[in-house]
């Protein structure tokens, strides 16, 4: 008796054979369930689905506000140093402002101290010493006379202009040297007497090298007639230029090369320069 293979009823088709092939399909078993169908209103339906977004936003609002404390906590301790720093700064910064307050009389006596300063510098400026020009002029007359001369200065007077401005003449003084460059900032007159006229030449050297002095000159000489008590001595006036090194505040090297080198006058724009005319021609 042949072994008959029994067919589930689902795949029973009238009028159909089933094949090996629908045998090697497999299906999932039938359940059986109940329709699906909503009988709430739509507005109840929206409520639900509101009230459930407001959960989950409340929820996660809780979540960061646990976030926010745990790193609150984490950062606490930083945040208590630097707020102790700032208390420090705070401290001293009202320490400091105390301590300048109570400066301020000396931070005056410190300005009028440097405003005198500048005028005293200022006023200075041009001011020569005069006392060493005397008494270098002294010393030239004693060398000039010698152990057993004399000479002696009858009257001497000294005239300071201070420094020429650029473009000035150099020198107000009369100098033996017509192309001498030497700046002078005063011209030293005087009249003397000397037994001769060899104490006179000596008194223009030692005038001469003395760098405090600029182009020494004598202007005129009169001698004493013969036979007379001083027969042989003689009167005379000189000159000399004062150099810058008189000064009480020394020149600076920029002011000395601005009056060496003062800046030449620009030409005025669209001048045109006039043709020398032409000589006739014999």
């Amino acid at each position: 008796m042949s072994e008959q293979t029994s067919t589930p009823w689902w795949k029973r088709e009238i009028g159909r054979k089933t094949t090996p092939a629908d045998d090697a399909v497999e299906h999932a078993p039938f359940v059986p369930t109940l329709p699906g169908v909503s009988l709430l209103p739509r507005a109840i339906t929206e409520s639900i689905a509101i009230r459930h977004g407001a959960r989950v936003l409340a929820l996660l609002l809780v979540i960061l506000v646990a976030l926010g404390a745990v790193v609150w906590w984490l950062q606490g301790q930083a945040i208590a140093q630097a707020q102790a720093d700032l208390t420090r700064a705070q401290e001293a910064n009202a320490q400091l402002s105390t301590e300048v307050a109570a400066l301020a009389p000396a931070k005056q006596l410190y300005s009028e101290i440097t405003t005198l300063e500048e005028l005293v510098s200022s006023t200075l400026a041009d001011q020569p010493r005069a006392r060493e020009v005397l008494t270098r002029l002294d010393d030239a007359v004693r060398a000039a006379a010698g152990p057993q001369g004399s000479v002696d200065i009858l009257s001497a007077a000294i005239t300071y202009t201070g420094l020429p401005t650029p473009g000035e003449a150099l020198t107000a003084c009369p100098n033996p040297d017509p192309f001498s460059s030497e700046i002078t900032i005063g011209c030293l007159s005087f009249t003397a007497t000397a037994q001769s006229r060899s104490q006179v030449s000596e008194l223009l050297r030692s005038l001469e090298a003395d760098p405090l002095f600029v182009g020494p000159y004598v202007t005129s000489t009169t001698s004493a007639a013969p036979g007379a008590e001083d027969a042989g001595a003689v009167s005379f006036t000189g000159s000399a230029g004062i150099d810058v090194t008189a000064l009480a505040v020394p020149a600076t090297a920029e002011q000395i090369e601005a009056i060496e080198n003062p800046p030449q006058p620009s030409a005025t724009p669209g001048a045109e320069s006039t043709p020398a005319p032409e000589q006739a021609q014999p």
